[in-house]
């Protein structure tokens, strides 16, 4: 939804004893693949601890419609 632009907010992943490695990991290589735009990886901000979400979430760039713009398959694909 965030990708598509109609989700706006932060996504804060809270990793925890390293919980969402494997899950970022896969989000790396789906930017590294060009399944996403290197664009798409500010959808995203990891924390380590509870604490530090709040601050991520305020430091967050500010996400739009214009994502839409860069969520559709490009042209240069292979």
């Amino acid at each position: 939804m965030k990708r598509l632009g109609v989700y706006l907010s932060p996504v804060i992943l809270v990793n925890t004893k390293n919980f969402y490695d494997p899950c970022i990991r896969l989000l790396e290589r789906a930017i590294e693949e060009k399944f996403m735009d290197e664009r798409n990886r500010d959808m995203w901000h990891v924390v380590n601890n509870p604490s530090e979400v709040i601050s991520a979430i305020e430091k967050a760039p500010e996400w739009n419609e214009s994502a839409r713009s860069f969520a559709t398959l490009r042209k240069d694909f292979r």
